[in-house]
């Protein structure tokens, strides 16, 4: 976590927390002061937040960095953004009410087999052991699909596959 992480997060708590200051959250930095996990998944609404997911590119300048706020009520996510602000695409979802970007619905992917998707992956940091599986995966869905990329956000991966810019895999 770098120093923008800590700020950045405090930043969106202080926001949550002037609009909202019953409601508990989960971030980077960790549970809201004085709970613990068990409480807090009790309480009927709390806050997920990460900062920047894609902390390697923003550190290195590379854009495929982005912020993610998510609202859970009764255990279940309600509410979920994804911003992107190298491209200011703001992804938005609401449980019952589809997927949004900017504003606009998005329509489901029309790619049907794996032959024509273009996937995405994430390499875990563990070298020593994940990794090699990853790498293995990587070897058998490069033969039957379009191509593969890497983002260094999964977030990011996540609201291209709804924007049906890449397939879920």
């Amino acid at each position: 976590m770098t120093e923008i992480d800590r700020k950045t997060e405090n930043f969106i708590r202080s926001k949550i927390i002037e609009h909202y200051p019953d409601h508990k959250m989960i971030g980077e930095e960790g549970i809201t002061d004085g709970d613990d996990l068990s409480t807090l998944e009790q309480d009927d609404y709390f806050w997920v937040i990460d900062p920047i997911d894609g902390t390697t590119n923003f550190s290195h300048g590379l854009p495929g960095y982005t912020v993610s706020i998510a609202l859970v009520y009764k255990q279940k996510v309600i509410v979920g953004v994804i911003y992107d602000p190298n491209l200011d695409e703001l992804f938005s979802s609401e449980r019952g009410k589809g997927a949004y970007l900017n504003g606009k619905k998005i329509p489901p992917s029309k790619v049907g087999q794996i032959g024509g998707s273009l996937i995405a992956i994430g390499f875990p940091s563990d070298i020593e052991t994940a990794r090699p599986k990853v790498l293995r995966g990587v070897q058998y869905l490069g033969t039957k699909c379009n191509s593969i990329r890497s983002f260094g956000s999964a977030t990011l991966h996540m609201a291209y596959v709804t924007a049906g810019r890449l397939e879920g895999c």
